[in-house]
């Protein structure tokens, strides 16, 4: 299904802020756009409104179901912004330290690792590896998780270098297990989740609606269509939770680092929270989207704890995440100083068009958020 846009006529009528330029730039992107096949939710607010709201494509294209805003898919690592706030709020209630070494929370660390710290851990500096060996959605034990991460090679010494470990979010899961005595997911759902209203956001702890999950798609090239470069066709994949009703139990090749699933108006929910102070302290929430270590070697993204740093061409300061399971795709961008928020989910990352999407993040800001 074609991009159905609603976006001109709403910033249209946002008085005063759409220039001739801005609306000429809008037109191409309509015109861009509309030759992509995205299929997703676009969610924009400022200072605790929404400005733009908007649904496009199908969730489920073999039953020809809509996306709407109740619709639930994957955010992927975008789980690690709740992950990181609950080890925060756990530190500033001193039932854990951000700087103790993972001896205090496991059994016969080997030496290489007796370093790192959970503050390593937050901030991809641990030096562990990105994936365990096992598939995304492979039924893995915690105990399993936890003997190939003290077991594995490191790829550089702790604290030394910034390098992306979805394993150490598997273990900061662990680590909340260890502390609050409940599972990982049970403890963010009843400490973050539920006071900040988000009901339809979790792994296990949401009894999900079949109709309301999209179903996700992507395309698996084969050696011969990458040869010829044959643009391989569309295939479904079912939602991100079939794996788990078929065969339920634990999943910890992703817990604590992935497995969410959400909507936008739970995102819209989250943004609220976060804007409102509702669940941590103003100096926790600075020291999570502190620029802890760079990202990459020309300093312009940063990382925190569970968050990313950065800035929009425009220069305005953006705390950001995206994630993905390799089929959908979700970023969510909030503007501290513009009290601003856009969040972009599709079902499909071959056909989300990114730097489209980036340019429409930048035009919502833009007219409608400034």
């Amino acid at each position: 299904m074609k991009l159905r846009i609603a976006m001109f006529g709403l910033l249209l009528s946002c008085a005063g802020f759409a220039s001739e330029n801005k609306i000429d730039t809008l037109t191409q992107w309509q015109a861009e756009v509309a030759n992509t096949e995205f299929s997703g939710v676009i969610i924009a607010a400022q200072n605790g409104q929404v400005v733009f709201r908007d649904q496009y494509g199908y969730a489920n294209r073999e039953a020809k179901r809509l996306f709407t805003h109740d619709t639930v898919f994957d955010i992927g690592s975008i789980t690690k912004q709740f992950v990181g706030t609950a080890i925060t709020q756990l530190a500033e209630q001193n039932k854990l330290q951000l700087d103790s070494s993972l001896e205090v929370f496991f059994e016969q660390v080997p030496e290489d690792k007796k370093h790192i710290t959970v503050h390593h851990l937050l901030t991809h500096n641990s030096g562990l590896s990105q994936n365990l060996e096992h598939y995304l959605y492979d039924e893995v034990t915690k105990r399993d998780m936890i003997k190939q991460a003290l077991t594995s090679k490191l790829n550089t010494s702790p604290g030394e270098q910034y390098r992306y470990s979805n394993i150490g979010y598997n273990l900061l899961g662990a680590i909340i297990e260890k502390v609050t005595g409940d599972e990982w997911e049970k403890y963010i759902r009843t400490t973050l989740l539920l006071p900040a209203g988000l009901e339809n956001t979790g792994f296990r702890g949401v009894s999900y609606q079949p109709i309301s999950l999209a179903i996700n798609y992507g395309r698996d090239a084969n050696f011969i269509q990458r040869m010829f470069s044959i643009t391989p066709k569309t295939r479904s994949v079912d939602h991100s939770l079939a794996h788990y009703y078929k065969k339920p139990g634990p999943r910890w090749a992703m817990e604590g680092a992935g497995s969410f699933m959400s909507n936008t108006n739970d995102m819209f929910k989250w943004y609220l929270a976060l804007r409102e102070g509702k669940l941590i302290s103003a100096k926790s929430w600075q020291l999570i989207t502190s620029k802890h270590i760079h990202e990459n070697d020309a300093l312009t993204s940063h990382y925190g704890y569970g968050w990313a740093i950065d800035s929009n061409s425009r220069g305005d300061k953006r705390i950001t995440y995206n994630g993905s399971n390799g089929y959908s795709f979700a970023v969510f961008n909030y503007y501290p100083e513009l009290d601003g928020f856009v969040f972009i989910g599709s079902n499909n990352i071959d056909d989300f068009p990114e730097q489209l999407m980036a340019k429409l993040d930048e035009l919502v800001i833009t007219p409608v958020i400034n």
